[in-house]
């Protein structure tokens, strides 16, 4: 289960599941609304952080991801009695997986899309534009540039905001910043961290009016120890359909 710094490993190198989150409990809070009458999707659920919750609401939630190893475990954890709303589906977001559109009242995005480049965010943006109807909400939670085992990125993120005002968080080989062991052999090389103009440039390209988008931190709301640096190293977004 949860280690030291309340994560757990998951079974490939795409990051960790954290414990339940501010944004993560807005999301379980939607699900509770009677306005909602389409399920709900959750890309990256790892073992059901979101997921579980919501089902205990009676939220029916489509669960999303590219391990289909975490998706077994996360049926295994659901009690019997919801695993009639849990539906699960394998495969990489974004080219990996198809819905129908106007198919889900919200979906949730966890600490997944740091693992996307660019073309890939401008892609599945667009996917979720579809898939979520209007008046739906897509819930994002991300690392931004401003957590401490990649700190010596800031200097270069800084530089690369001066050519760019939105993907400046991108970072080729996170070798080059940091050796910290916690990211070490279970995050990729190539990142994308988010600053709060990339969300609000994403939101209004696909269609989603902002109903948050701020930066958060601390260990208090869950971000791991390690990682704590000013009370910035995560993005929590709502964004809702128009």
């Amino acid at each position: 289960m949860y280690n030291e710094h309340g994560l757990e490993i998951t079974h490939n190198q795409f990051g960790f599941m954290h414990r339940l989150s501010p944004l993560g409990q807005a999301f379980i809070d939607y699900s509770n609304q009677r306005m909602i009458d389409k399920p709900l999707l959750d890309i990256g659920s790892a073992f059901g952080v979101n997921t579980i919750p919501c089902l205990e609401n009676n939220a029916h939630v489509v669960a999303c991801d590219i391990q289909g190893t975490h998706l077994e475990e996360l049926k295994s954890r659901t009690p019997e009695q919801y695993q009639a709303n849990l539906t699960t589906r394998v495969g990489r977001f974004p080219e990996q997986l198809e819905f129908a559109d106007n198919a889900f009242s919200g979906a949730i995005i966890s600490h997944v899309l740091s693992f996307l480049t660019e073309k890939e965010l401008e892609i599945g943006f667009e996917k979720l534009s579809r898939w979520i109807c209007p008046g739906g909400k897509l819930f994002i939670l991300n690392y931004t540039p401003f957590h401490k085992t990649l700190a010596n990125f800031i200097p270069d993120y800084q530089e690369q905001l001066k050519q760019r005002d939105i993907f400046a968080g991108f970072i080729d080989d996170k070798r080059k910043y940091s050796k910290h062991e916690i990211i070490h052999e279970d995050v990729p090389n190539e990142l994308m961290l988010f600053d709060k103009a990339t969300i609000g440039y994403l939101f209004e390209k696909f269609g989603f009016d902002v109903e948050a988008n701020e930066y958060i931190g601390g260990e208090d709301i869950g971000v791991p120890g390690p990682f704590c640096l000013d009370g910035e190293e995560w993005i929590s977004a709502i964004g809702i359909k128009r």
